[in-house]
């Protein structure tokens, strides 16, 4: 499992992280941890479809709210890839 820790320790692309979001949905969020992977599959998800139910970000009825929630997903992805590369220098 090496080589699985060193993947994660390694510096990554912002933009390749923001890509495979918008891509693959909250499974793009395996480039960049799996632990925001599980928080976005298993709560997040969850969370934003039993509030928003009925509301106009309902991802069940309207089709546009899964590319509005994509894209926040998105740019989560950056922002948090982009503060850890920060960081390390």
């Amino acid at each position: 499992m090496a080589w699985l820790r060193d993947f994660y320790n390694r510096r990554k692309n912002p933009w390749v992280g923001l890509l495979l979001v918008l891509v693959l949905g909250p499974f793009g969020f395996l480039y960049h941890s799996w632990k925001t992977f599980l928080l976005v599959l298993f709560v997040i998800g969850p969370l934003w479809i039993i509030f928003l139910h009925g509301t106009a970000l309902d991802l069940v009825k309207n089709q546009w709210a899964h590319y509005t929630a994509l894209v926040l997903l998105a740019a989560v992805a950056w922002l948090q890839i982009r503060g850890k590369n920060q960081a390390r220098t």
